[in-house]
């Protein structure tokens, strides 16, 4: 991913499902604000907001999530790989919830299409925190870190996945 230094969006929007056009993303200064009025990622279909590019074979994304706001209990921000843009599509995700004190960090991924969501690793961070999404193949590994230098891997899983997938930063509720 290369920095884009103007106020332009570097990555196209989209409403997941697209019939639901509720959202908007803005970048402004090397940041991205995305807005949405989606309800959440359910165990078998998403509804979300998402902006990202497409990436063929291997790669990774590191952000830094610097708030979290919205009036859903889970409402939460983060990097997601799906193989399309489908509801029902395949995907992992790191995201980091909204909270007062400590913020919750779930790594969460579907691993067939229309397949139950499955979360396997949560956490809890002081802070908003740099997350990272990388993919070598077919291994997904999440990673969190408070300085956005050292990263720890939080979980890995395998899932195969074709290789031109979608990576981006995504978002239930407001972020």
């Amino acid at each position: 991913v290369t920095e884009n230094k103007g106020d332009t969006i570097p990555w196209p929007y989209f409403s997941i499902p697209a019939r639901r056009q509720y959202g908007s993303v803005t970048y402004q200064k090397g940041s991205f604000k995305i807005r949405t009025k989606a309800s959440l990622l359910t165990d078998q279909f998403d509804d979300m907001s998402f902006s990202g590019n497409p990436l063929k074979g291997d790669g990774s994304l590191a952000i830094k999530v610097e708030s979290v706001t919205g009036s859903g209990f889970n409402s939460r921000g983060g990097i997601m790989i799906r193989e399309c843009m489908n509801p029902a599509s395949k995907y992992v995700w790191l995201t980091i919830g909204k909270g007062s004190g400590t913020k919750p960090v779930e790594f969460s991924y579907r691993e067939r299409a229309t397949a139950t969501r499955i979360v396997r690793a949560t956490d809890t961070v002081k802070a908003f925190s740099w997350l990272k999404l990388e993919r070598k193949n077919n291994l997904f590994t999440a990673s969190i870190s408070q300085d956005g230098k050292i990263f720890q891997i939080a979980d890995t899983v395998s899932i195969p996945m074709i290789e031109s997938v979608w990576l981006g930063v995504m978002a239930i509720t407001t972020v």
